[in-house]
């Protein structure tokens, strides 16, 4: 398949993607950058992206503990086209805000903090207050008291400090170095653009939940005021914030379906039914995208493969436990809501019989499925400096599958464990 011929859509999921051709390099951030950045030059983006893009700011590489090497914590560029169709039938110039997913697994900053931190919220209202105008974005800071349910729009504190850093850090430099760069946020609120030019915000996985909490939160600080339309193309995100937020993102982002098919559409969440990831942190059952299908998510039962129906079934009740830990008082409730969606169904595999099965089919309609969906089943584009020729880009999603671990429940329980746990949790 030539790039030439791509769609509107195949090369902003493929600028996603190519934020993530460091995700198994390790080194420091600023290590890491130059990699990614001369892996990003050549021909690179011509092969598998389209003629015409070019990286206009970062790539920016991030990591929580700077003194020591290891996977990248958080990696984003901008790039940009001068002429594209976007949502309506004229080409304008278009820049895309691309954002990565989490790399490395339990142990680093991305699972254990931006991804899973979802027992605190934050309060939208107080970190990103209408006064601020186009400032610097604060910091986040957890909730002591959310008010539940109410008004008052809700993110998860691990989402929101993702957010912060890539709105507020600037590409690395040396140590001895003050970067020169500005942050995200101060290139796009400074920057000159012609009229009609469309913005977009797009990642997958991790980047999945940061990219449309990002579009939200700099639209919301008036940093995007110069760009004629903004627009979002998150997949496989989880569910960043509660259905206020959701309410409120709506309204700044109205979904807009293009095409035939699921992943032609924007400011929803691409998402494969059998996407393990786009379940959390949803506790109801009004929207497929729940908690209580995981564990039977790929076709597993008591009676069938019941060795991965247990592991699944413990999954299933850590993310429950974690999804509702930020609901003030007992019983606990659902907090988090599914952003606007777009599904597809990828082919489905026989069920697995054990922890390596529940991997393997978990990863593979995390990572393969969608490219099969976007581009043609078996699609590969090149991969990253580091990883294996012929791989998809890897994905971790050690911290959905690895709940199993923390969830306490034993083989006797499994059968009963949903009935238990949805007994507290509020179903209509």
């Amino acid at each position: 398949m030539s790039t030439s011929s791509f769609n509107t859509f195949q090369p902003i999921f493929a600028l996603s993607w190519a934020s993530n051709l460091v995700r198994e390099c390790t080194g420091s951030a600023l290590e890491l950058q130059e990699k990614l950045t001369g892996f990003l030059g050549g021909d690179y983006l011509d092969k598998n992206v389209g003629p015409g893009w070019s990286i206009v700011w970062g790539p920016a590489v991030w990591r929580d503990d700077p003194s020591k090497p290891g996977v990248p914590d958080n990696v984003w560029f901008v790039a940009k086209h001068d002429l594209l169709v976007t949502d309506g039938n004229s080409s304008t110039p278009v820049y895309a805000v691309c954002i990565a997913g989490t790399a490395g697994g339990l142990g680093d900053y991305g699972a254990k903090v931006e991804d899973k931190k979802v027992d605190e919220v934050v309060d939208l209202t107080q970190w990103i207050p209408n006064s601020l105008a186009g400032g610097v974005i604060p910091k986040p800071t957890p909730t002591d008291s959310p008010i539940l349910p109410g008004s008052t729009p809700y993110v998860a504190y691990g989402t929101s400090v993702g957010t912060y850093v890539v709105a507020s850090t600037p590409p690395a430099t040396k140590t001895s170095q003050t970067s020169t760069a500005p942050c995200l946020s101060a290139f796009l609120k400074t920057l000159s653009v012609e009229a009609n030019t469309r913005l977009i915000f797009t990642g997958h996985s991790l980047g999945g939940a940061l990219s449309p909490t990002l579009a939200f939160v700099l639209d919301k600080a008036g940093t995007l005021s110069n760009f004629a339309k903004v627009l979002v193309y998150p997949t496989a995100g989880a569910t960043p914030g509660d259905a206020n937020f959701v309410s409120e993102f709506s309204q700044r982002f109205p979904a807009i379906s293009m095409g035939e098919k699921p992943y032609m559409a924007w400011n929803q969440n691409i998402v494969n039914s059998l996407d393990i990831v786009p379940h959390a942190w949803y506790t109801l059952l009004a929207s497929p995208l729940n908690v209580f299908a995981v564990s039977t998510l790929y076709g597993n039962s008591w009676l069938k493969g019941r060795e991965a129906f247990v592991f699944l079934s413990k999954i299933e009740a850590e993310i429950l436990i974690l999804s509702t830990k930020a609901w003030p008082g007992f019983p606990k409730k659902n907090i988090y809501v599914p952003l606007p969606n777009s599904i597809f169904s990828a082919e489905t595999s026989p069920f697995p019989t054990n922890k390596k099965g529940v991997y393997d089919v978990a990863l593979k309609n995390h990572v393969s499925a969608y490219f099969d969906q976007v581009y043609f089943p078996g699609y590969k584009p090149i991969s990253g400096p580091c990883a294996s020729p012929g791989d998809y880009p890897s994905m971790s999603i050690d911290y959905i599958l690895n709940c199993a671990e923390d969830a306490p429940v034993d083989e006797e329980a499994a059968e009963r464990l949903e009935d238990h746990l949805s007994s507290g949790i509020e179903n209509e």
